[in-house]
């Protein structure tokens, strides 16, 4: 269907980036549609579309989360190769609860559906109503907790750009400290924190986010050299460093981008306004933070491994990446 194609195309990097969230929104737009559903005998004239919506929502729902049951959810179960055992767990866990829900569903169909009978009965319609809506609502709101709780649960010791700017900013506020563990980063993380803040780097920037113009471009390659990632300030952001990625950066080198964007945002941030930030060197806070992180990204790596960390893939979501000759372009 449309909403399948739709969730597909749009969504499954994302899932991948951010599966805490996006299990969340998937689950509360399955019961988006259930209420659409429900809704469907105040307005019988409006039956069809109704439905048609309900559905469409229901598949794109359905769609995300069966790629992160069987995608992200999995790898993150099985880190003892053991998915054909915790898939059978899922599968016995699904057949029971078929069973039980069943039997309780019709329970709470026949308890409401008698009271709200009652109170027709006696010309309050209205009561009536908010008996029945009352009723699923509280399902529905006791659902959308569980599915919050259990995705809060979850944490992953893969990097992804949240984390690693996190880690990173960590590392240059207080270098001799330890990291946040993957426990410690996961409760921060959340499900419905903002990963994004006017004071976070825009990491995996395009071109139009390292400089105002062609020329800032220019300078930004050149001031990178043979590096795996260039430094910028992006205006779309009030100038806030930013970093793009190039297609053959390895992870060390993404770490190393990471420490250089939070390293420039301490540079940057010195500056108390916008007019003192243009008045400063932004080249040589530039050529600073690349420096700073050319020393330090061993460190920081090691820093990541004894906090729990894998360090062996970086998951960029859709963060784009380029393939740029530097040398032709200075």
């Amino acid at each position: 269907s449309i909403a399948t194609l739709l969730a597909g195309s749009f969504g499954g990097q994302k899932y991948d980036e951010d599966p805490k969230r996006w299990w969340g929104v998937t689950n509360a737009l399955e019961d988006v549609a259930r209420a659409i559903e429900l809704a469907t005998p105040v307005a019988p004239a409006l039956f069809l579309p109704l439905a048609a919506s309900a559905t469409f929502v229901r598949c794109a729902a359905l769609t995300g989360r069966g790629s992160l049951i069987n995608g992200s959810f999995m790898q993150h179960f099985g880190r003892k190769s053991n998915l054909g055992d915790i898939r059978a767990k899922l599968e016995v866990q699904g057949r029971w609860l078929a069973l039980v829900g069943l039997p309780v569903g019709i329970q709470v169909f026949q308890v409401v559906s008698t009271s709200a009978a009652g109170f027709v009965e006696r010309g309050d319609e209205a009561s009536a109503f908010a008996v029945a809506f009352g009723a699923y609502g509280t399902v529905i709101t006791a659902h959308c907790l569980s599915c919050w709780q259990s995705a809060r649960a979850l944490k992953f010791d893969i990097l992804n750009r949240y984390r690693l700017l996190k880690l990173a900013d960590a590392f240059v506020d207080a270098e001799n400290d330890e990291l946040l563990d993957v426990d410690a980063l996961g409760d921060i993380e959340g499900v419905y924190a903002p990963r994004v803040t006017p004071s976070t780097p825009t990491f995996g920037a395009d071109p139009s986010e390292l400089g105002e113009d062609w020329n800032s471009f220019i300078e930004a390659l050149r001031l990178a050299n043979t590096r795996s990632y260039v430094l910028g300030f992006d205006p779309k952001r009030s100038s806030s460093p930013s970093a793009m990625l190039l297609n053959r950066a390895s992870p060390r080198d993404t770490f190393a981008a990471a420490l250089a964007c939070q390293k420039l945002q301490r540079l940057a941030s010195s500056a108390t306004t916008a007019e003192a930030r243009r008045a400063q060197d932004t080249i040589a806070m530039r050529v600073n933070a690349y420096a700073y992180a050319d020393a330090r990204v061993l460190e920081f790596e090691a820093a990541m491994i004894r906090s729990g960390w894998r360090v062996d893939f970086v998951q960029l979501g859709v963060a784009p990446t380029f393939v740029v000759d530097i040398a032709a372009s200075s």
